[in-house]
């Protein structure tokens, strides 16, 4: 079922539980800000990389029809309607729903998108490639690949091609809630494929990565897990727990997880890669939410955008490619 059907009819059934006034923000929330993010896609599609993606949006870009910065009780109050109406859903149709506790929110005091500096990426690559740690690589694997944390944690060495250089990123491990009643958890974890096509995606992997990946290799690798070396997987809390204490211990931001992607995803802009290559390599379904997400552009990025334009039309000076000469002009 499309999510804005869903909507509409748990808005429905809703309307006679709750008073006017819950009711009229449900209805806020969801017009506003659910439909237009998510009310295309699939119920069962909707996992927690999704509502990352749909998380990050919102604390970067704001409402979307006036452009304000929305408040931190906003953002949370949307995000708590998604996992409700999901959760109301998988309870209806009697499947699994998402877990959805990994979600990472931005600092209260800090930018949503806050990605490291040129001298932070520096020293923490430099701590990742000493420390020789399979989480270390789990950290690499953020910075250097933009991976999320749940597709490092399900990575298995199946899955590296260290020879032609490319990861196929198959799986993601994300905890849901036991369906079955009467059970001592009330999770488990699983690793299932990525609900989408694009998340469903072949990354190349460079000299930097692959140094990474041959210190850590097992002797045999077949069906184990790259974070462990065997074939159980390491939760994505873990690997969390990991890279906190590795920015403490080397004097660097505390800034979330999920800024490495942040964090790779502007540098390849920066270097000039299209977005329309980022969003495959990123697992985005279209080049817009790679753009919003990942462009960040400083006053020094635009003022040598507009000189390296300039510069164009200076060249363009010749009699028989203009009417006009610059040189005249500007004496």
């Amino acid at each position: 079922m499309v999510y804005r059907e869903w909507l509409e009819q748990w808005l429905n059934a809703k309307s006679a539980k709750v008073k006017e006034s819950s009711y009229s923000s449900y209805k806020i929330n969801i017009d506003t800000h659910i439909i237009p993010l998510l009310g295309d896609k699939e119920v069962e599609e909707i996992d927690e990389d999704m509502l990352q993606d749909v998380l990050d949006l919102m604390e970067k870009s704001g409402n979307r029809k006036t452009g304000q910065k929305l408040s931190e009780k906003t953002i949370k109050e949307v995000i708590r309607l998604i996992k409700t109406t999901i959760k109301a859903y998988c309870k209806k149709y009697k499947i699994s729903a998402p877990f959805f506790d990994d979600l990472e929110f931005a600092r209260s005091s800090g930018s949503s998108c806050e990605v490291f500096t040129k001298d932070e990426q520096r020293k923490l690559l430099s701590v990742v490639i000493k420390s020789k740690k399979a989480k270390a690589v789990g950290v690499g694997l953020g910075l250097l690949e933009g991976m999320r944390i749940g597709e490092i944690a399900a990575l298995k060495w199946d899955d590296i091609d260290m020879d032609e250089q490319i990861i196929e990123i198959r799986g993601t491990l994300q905890r849901i809630y036991r369906n079955s009643e009467g059970s001592e958890t009330k999770s488990q974890i699983v690793i299932g494929t990525p609900k989408t096509t694009n998340s469903q995606r072949t990354i190349p992997f460079g000299t930097t990565l692959r140094i990474l990946l041959q210190a850590i290799i097992p002797d045999s690798p077949e069906g184990k897990y790259v974070l462990t070396g065997t074939d159980k997987p390491m939760e994505p809390r873990n690997l969390r727990s990991f890279y906190y204490k590795l920015l403490k211990e080397n004097g660097l931001r505390k800034l979330k997880f999920h800024s490495l992607r942040h964090t790779f995803g502007t540098k390849c802009i920066t270097c000039g890669i299209d977005p329309a290559t980022l969003c495959k390599i990123m697992g985005h379904a279209n080049p817009t939410i790679t753009i919003n997400l990942y462009c960040h552009p400083g006053l020094e990025d635009m003022k040598n955008a507009i000189k390296e334009v300039d510069s164009t039309w200076l060249k363009s000076k010749e009699k028989e490619e203009s009417d006009y000469d610059f040189d005249d002009i500007m004496k």
